[in-house]
């Protein structure tokens, strides 16, 4: 017996009653590919887990070492499992196990100014990037700053979450941007290379896990 609705599980937790009843869910094709499918039509309304479900996909390519464009969770999976997809179906479920005690070790965060928008705009050669300020205007400086950024550094890379200037002032329901970086101090040059000099500030050990749970229960306010 179900004890909550399945609109209110998170990904992972309805990953996790898929493996106890494969069959209810998949019939007699159990395979990774099936499994693939339903997760990924289940993830886009679902609830948000501790770690997300979608570091998953980078996490598990760094995990087997399968790098590049055209592989995902499931592609990195299989080809790991020689195409074996009942194999591949288990591996998967021992490979979420390994996820799910991840935790992050080092969250950064540091407030654009003006001043480094300025910078942004103005230095030499500058291919602009309207989605680093979460807009599509032509104007060069329109409400960029305050505009913040914060890094969740894991020992298999850095993923990086940009709050607009309409967030930071208050309107949750604005724009973000996320992204993932190899490592926290490549993550740090590529936005100090964009933005001139960044005063980071680090949160304190022992408020790193409370600070990452509510980055990630603010994750489905973002437009």
């Amino acid at each position: 017996m179900i004890s909550k609705k399945l609109k209110d599980f998170t990904t992972i937790e309805f990953a996790k009653f898929i493996e106890k009843r494969p069959g209810m869910f998949l019939g007699d094709q159990i395979t990774l590919t099936n499994l693939w499918n339903m997760l990924l039509g289940f993830d886009i309304n679902s609830a948000e887990s501790l770690p997300p479900f979608h570091y998953f996909n980078y996490w598990t390519k760094q995990k087997l070492k399968k790098f590049g464009a055209r592989y995902n969770w499931r592609n990195a999976i299989l080809e790991a499992n020689e195409s074996d997809e009942r194999q591949a179906f288990d591996n998967f479920f021992e490979l979420l196990d390994e996820f799910l005690t991840i935790k992050p070790k080092n969250i950064i965060s540091v407030l654009l100014s003006e001043k480094n928008f300025e910078f942004y705009y103005n230095r030499k050669n500058n291919k602009k990037s309207r989605r680093i300020i979460g807009s599509t205007m032509e104007s060069e400086i329109l409400f960029p700053a305050p505009y913040e950024i914060k890094l969740v550094e894991f020992d298999y890379c850095t993923h990086a979450y940009h709050y607009d200037f309409y967030y930071v002032v208050g309107d949750y329901n604005k724009g973000k941007y996320y992204q993932e970086f190899d490592n926290l101090n490549l993550s740090k040059k590529t936005y100090e290379e964009k933005f001139g000099e960044l005063k980071w500030s680090e949160t304190d050990n022992g408020n790193i896990e409370k600070e990452f749970k509510l980055i990630v229960e603010n994750i489905n306010n973002y437009s």
